[in-house]
């Protein structure tokens, strides 16, 4: 449960906006920015020039807030992309993560000012002040000590070094798309360091310094509803089965489904001499307008929006070539699918047409979930029928046409490729010689139904024996890759370059792969087949020449759909998609592979997981904690040698797994 309270906007300032057709840009200033010091006293530094993110060699945290006014950005706005800078004006204690958290309490920033001694001491908390334990001082306070925020981070960025620095990730889009909706819930980020090594901190140019923050949003605005009328018509038989000779009552449903009323509205249904009658005695019946019966017109008239016509004929086929079909043969408005009068019996092309026989050429566009031979679609309507009967879908060639129907028909084919009919013979000893394309479709129905495409899904990670690999030192590297799909996955590509000023492979080494082979000097592991819920790996012996090592791979070609990636859509050194994976040397810092595989000394599988992992350790009765982000313990225990941790019913986020005598280690709950 938490507090929102109402929030006075201090200030804001628009540097620029720059707009396109499509886009446009806005740079923003804070509203408010503070810090939070962990301290016995409420300490703040609302009108500070610096805001810190530390972990103090007192142990003592301290922890960033940043808030920005949105309502320069139109409410309907859609959020293309966002990035959040800042200046690093002081580092110490080396590379460490910073992560943006959405703040969940509103906070306040008061007069208090904390400059002297570079600030990072904090200065005795002002009216309306956030403190590590109040979100307003003095009298508002946060629901947990140290900032009420969402354990999962919306970005993270590397901070070693002074200079700007700045966070570019979806969440921070997913955060600004959200407040721009609901600006009552838009309290900032809060900015938090890894918080684990005493003696490191990071100093930032606040609001009040020359170098402020800056939110760089980037926005589209929804395109304007045209006003269009949307005629739909459709067909009902009172018996399905429709054959000669035999009186069957037709009902054309007319439908607007635009945003205007339609003027003017026709419909047409042929009536070919010879080829079909109104059974004598009956009385066409219309909920609008008039039926001609001689013509087959049927003037509608006028249709508001939402509006249903309908039209009730009792037809008396006497050929076996007559197919029902109708047509909206005019409009005054423009329809915003259709156009009147330009189909041609006896398929569906639009939806202002309706036909005993269903979709034609546009049944192409839904058939994504259906095996069919690929070039179908590409071929002409008169040349290839496809029909829809009981779930199944047929094609039929044709080496004539009568009247636009189905005729002579030489070879009929299911979609999964067997013939069913050939030169008159139908499978069963069954005819097909001159039969139409209903009555075909009739004898199809006992035939193979069509499968249902299936997918892959590739995921890939990096893992090594040595994960604090240093400058010229050695490691082996394995890049496994597996296959969570339904569907086997072919000429599968790995890219997975190698630079040469950081890192080679070791001399006279050999490259093992499971499938497939690999290139260093392409960096490019290729051929790799895999089968549902079948994995590849490779294995190769690196040299860093590099303190601080960072690899990077990514699937960037495969055969089939992946349900969740798109191969060669990444770049280093981020993971955005789980056909990516990053390493990062830890190097006595708590930077992890991104993978999930832990370290030289502790396992932890898997990583992610939504519900158990498995803890293995190299030691004996050890003491381990579960923590989340905001320091709170929310698992602990003894281990000895392998344990199994539940994590089922913990919230969503980014945890931190701390095993006596060992690094810690980022634990992702999905």
């Amino acid at each position: 449960k938490y507090l929102y309270y109402p929030l006075a906007i201090l200030c804001c300032s628009l540097v620029y906006m720059q707009s396109s057709a499509q886009n446009a840009t806005v740079d923003l200033f804070p509203s408010q920015d503070n810090t939070l010091f962990e301290e016995d006293a409420p300490l703040s530094s609302g009108q500070g020039v610096s805001l810190f993110t530390a972990y103090t060699n007192q142990q003592k945290i301290r922890r960033a807030l940043v808030q920005f006014d949105l309502s320069s950005i139109p409410a309907d706005a859609i959020i293309e992309n966002a990035t959040f800078s800042m200046e690093v004006t002081r580092a110490r204690g080396g590379a460490e993560d910073i992560t943006l958290h959405q703040t969940l309490t509103a906070w306040g920033e008061g007069a208090s000012i904390s400059d002297e001694r570079g600030g990072g001491q904090g200065a005795a908390a002002e009216a309306d002040d956030a403190t590590w334990t109040h979100s307003s001082f003095p009298n508002e306070f946060w629901n947990n000590r140290g900032g009420d925020f969402e354990a999962e981070a919306s970005a993270t960025a590397s901070v070693s070094s002074r200079g700007s620095v700045s966070w570019e990730e979806r969440g921070l889009t997913r955060d600004v798309q959200q407040w721009i909706m609901n600006p009552e819930k838009n309290f900032g980020w809060t900015i938090i360091s890894d918080e684990l090594r005493p003696g490191s901190a990071k100093r930032f140019g606040s609001r009040e310094s020359n170098t402020p923050p800056t939110l760089t949003v980037t926005y589209s605005m929804p395109e304007v509803e045209e006003e269009n009328i949307d005629l739909d018509l459709s067909l009902m038989l009172s018996d399905e089965n429709f054959q000669t000779f035999s009186p069957n009552t037709a009902t054309l449903t007319l439908k607007n489904e635009g945003n205007i009323p339609a003027t003017g509205v026709s419909v047409e249904l042929p009536l070919p001499s010879g080829a079909v009658v109104i059974v004598g005695g009956s009385t066409p019946q219309v909920s609008a307008g008039a039926f001609n019966t001689f013509s087959g017109e049927w003037k509608v008239g006028d249709l508001e929006v939402g509006g249903t016509a309908t039209l009730s004929v009792e037809l008396f086929p006497l050929s076996d070539a007559y197919v029902p079909y109708a047509q909206v043969s005019a409009a005054n408005e423009t329809d915003a699918d259709s156009t009147p009068a330009n189909g041609v019996c006896c398929f569906e092309n639009e939806d202002d047409e309706a036909s005993l026989l269903g979709m034609g050429e546009q049944i192409c566009d839904f058939l994504d979930n259906v095996v069919i031979p690929e070039d179908i679609c590409e071929r002409c309507i008169s040349e290839i029928a496809i029909y829809d009967f009981e779930g199944a879908i047929y094609y039929v060639e044709q080496s004539g046409l009568v009247d636009g129907c189905a005729d002579g028909l030489t070879r009929a084919v299911g979609c999964d490729g067997v013939e069913l009919c050939r030169d008159g013979g139908f499978v069963g000893a069954q005819e097909c010689t001159n039969l139409n394309f209903f009555e075909l479709a009739q004898k199809m129905e006992v035939l193979a139904v069509c499968e249902p495409k299936g997918s892959i899904d590739l995921s890939l990670s990096i893992s090594t024996d040595n994960p604090r690999i240093s400058q010229w030192q050695s490691g082996t590297f394995r890049l496994n890759i597996s296959n969570r799909g339904t569907d086997d996955a072919s000429g599968v590509q790995v890219e997975f370059a190698l630079n040469a000023d950081e890192v080679v492979q070791v001399g006279g080494s050999e490259v093992v792969a499971s499938v497939g082979n690999y290139t260093a000097n392409s960096g490019f592991w290729k051929g790799i087949d895999i089968p549902a819920g079948g994995r590849a790996t490779l294995d190769i012996e690196l040299f860093s020449k590099v303190s601080d090592l960072i690899l990077y791979a990514q699937v960037v070609a495969a055969d089939g759909n992946d349900v969740d990636s798109t191969p060669n859509n990444g770049e280093c050194c981020r993971v955005s998609e789980d056909d990516e994976a990053v390493f990062r040397s830890s190097n006595g810092r708590n930077n992890l592979v991104v993978s999930g595989h832990s370290s030289d000394a502790v396992q932890v599988t898997p990583n992610p997981t939504s519900d158990f992992v498995t803890l293995q350790v190299a030691q004996e009765n050890a003491a381990y904690q579960l923590l989340d982000l905001t320091g709170k313990v929310v698992r602990a225990g003894q281990i000895n040698f392998q344990t199994r941790i539940d994590m089922q019913n913990l919230t969503t986020g980014v945890y931190i797994l701390k095993v006596e005598n060992e690094t810690p280690i980022r634990l992702v709950k999905q």
